[in-house]
């Protein structure tokens, strides 16, 4: 009977410690002059979008309400671990078994949109940017490159570049 209670405990605390452990990282570059460099202050989004697995974690909330924000380090590195809702401000882990919409804004670049399908654990991304020209007139849809360009511009017009005289 002495046995039960630090067997239970042992027990308890292995399972809190398993779901710290899962989180989603990275590593945000951009290839500048040949060079995979990182890219600091990025604005890493990450929202739950649909459960990927039959034994996926039930949403405490309407998913759509959740996110999880991070801002990378001077290496382009980012981790998160939980999630916040915008609507009722509560804190949750990262859903077990879902697929995550990933949104990445810089100045400067084109915005990444992407979806991965996390199951547990520590998840890692890299994923490499574009730089944005000063006289880039590409189709705004254009998912080239794994980039989704700015949505808000109708498909096939141009981007205004700077101003000539």
């Amino acid at each position: 009977m002495r046995w039960v209670i630090p067997v239970l405990v042992i027990c308890l605390a292995g399972c809190v410690t398993a779901r710290r452990a899962d989180s989603i990282g990275g590593t945000i570059t951009a290839a500048l002059d040949g060079q995979h460099a990182p890219i600091s202050d990025a604005q890493v989004t990450i929202r739950p979008a649909s459960s990927a697995f039959d034994r996926a974690d039930e949403a405490p909330e309407d998913p759509r309400n959740l996110r999880a924000v991070a801002l990378t380090d001077a290496s382009g590195g980012f981790v998160v671990a939980t999630m916040a809702s915008d609507q009722t401000f509560a804190e949750y882990g990262l859903l077990r078994g879902w697929t995550y919409e990933v949104r990445i804004d810089v100045p400067g670049y084109w915005t990444y949109r992407g979806t991965i399908t996390w199951a547990r654990g520590a998840g890692t991304l890299s994923i490499q940017l574009k730089k944005k020209d000063d006289l880039d007139v590409r189709d705004p849809t254009d998912r080239s490159d794994g980039v989704l360009y700015d949505a808000a511009w109708p498909p096939g017009q141009a981007r205004p570049g700077p101003r000539t005289r």
